[in-house]
C-alpha cells in the first residue's frame, strides 16, 4: 500500500487539533474505517489524544515526533525537485 505523509492523520494534526470530520475532509482518499484505525493506533501509541467536543490533537510525544520528521520531509521534497544542469 502506497502511503505518504499527507495520508497520515498524525501529519494532519501537526498544526493543532481537528475533529474527526475535519480530518476526514483533509484526507479524502483515506476511508473512514482506515482513519478510525489510524486514530486508534495513534492513541494507543500515546502520539495523539482525543478530547470530547474538541477532537484529536497530538500529544507531547506526537509533537516531538513530527518535529523530528519535518527535516526529513523537507529533504524528501528537495529530492523530488528536478536536478539543475551542472555548471
Amino acid at each position: 500500500m502506497h502511503t505518504s505523509l499527507r495520508e497520515h492523520a498524525s501529519w494532519e494534526l501537526r498544526d493543532g487539533g481537528l475533529t474527526y470530520r475535519e480530518l476526514a475532509a483533509r484526507i479524502p482518499d483515506m476511508s473512514t474505517s482506515v482513519l478510525t484505525d489510524r486514530l486508534r493506533e495513534l492513541r494507543a501509541a500515546a502520539l495523539a489524544e482525543h478530547e470530547r467536543g474538541t477532537g484529536y490533537r497530538l500529544s507531547s510525544h506526537g509533537r516531538d515526533l513530527v518535529a523530528l520528521l519535518e527535516p526529513l520531509r523537507e529533504w524528501a521534497a528537495q529530492c523530488r525537485e528536478p536536478a539543475s544542469d551542472p555548471p
